[in-house]
């Protein structure tokens, strides 16, 4: 059954006009930021490797970039749903920013998640681009998908690394839903739009 998490029109226009919601996007902000305040920390994190990473606006816009170039030449267009699998490191940050620049609705997954949830909630999503790393706790993240993938009805790429920098014009200013995964503690993982 599909349904619909989209307010009405009416509904649109009476929260913009209260304030409630602004036209601006978050990614409209970072890159807004980036031109601003180019050198100011944007984020703060701690890396797998090599302690703690600072990112300025202007290396954030950057990767948010580079990584929307790397999912427009897998061809997510808006709408599609791109799967992601990853620790909280500052790359998940600048994907899922990229992920709705390109218009494309995100669908995070837990790194606890393993195999047989993973394919469930996959399947559920109908994910065309999966990205995870490629051991997380001893886990193998990719081999994983690798297995799984011939099962699911989408066939998602198990995992891509950015190479060459590249435009990416946003091709939807129009928010969209984020689905997000139980951890399935009593039955299955569930997902529910937010």
């Amino acid at each position: 059954m599909m349904f619909s998490v989209r307010p009405s029109e009416e509904a649109i226009r009476r929260y913009r006009a209260s304030g409630e919601w602004r036209a601006d996007t978050v990614v409209e902000d970072v890159f807004r930021w980036a031109g601003q305040t180019p050198d100011a920390p944007a984020v703060l994190a701690f890396g797998e490797r090599d302690g703690l990473v600072t990112l300025t606006y202007r290396e954030l816009a950057g990767w948010v970039e580079r990584f929307a170039a790397a999912l427009a030449e897998l061809g997510v267009e808006a709408g599609d749903v791109v799967s992601i699998q990853l620790p909280n490191w500052w790359q998940a940050l600048a994907l899922e920013l990229a992920c709705w620049r390109r218009g494309a609705v995100l669908a995070s997954v837990m790194t606890t998640i393993r195999r047989r949830e993973l394919e469930r909630i996959l399947a559920r999503v109908r994910a065309s681009v999966f990205i995870t790393t490629d051991v997380w706790e001893g886990y193998q993240s990719a081999a994983a998908v690798a297995e799984i993938a011939p099962r699911l009805p989408a066939r998602p790429t198990s995992s891509f690394a950015v190479g060459r920098t590249g435009s990416s014009k946003p091709i939807s200013k129009r928010p969209t839903p984020v689905p997000v995964t139980s951890s399935g503690s009593r039955w299955r993982s569930r997902a529910i739009p937010w």
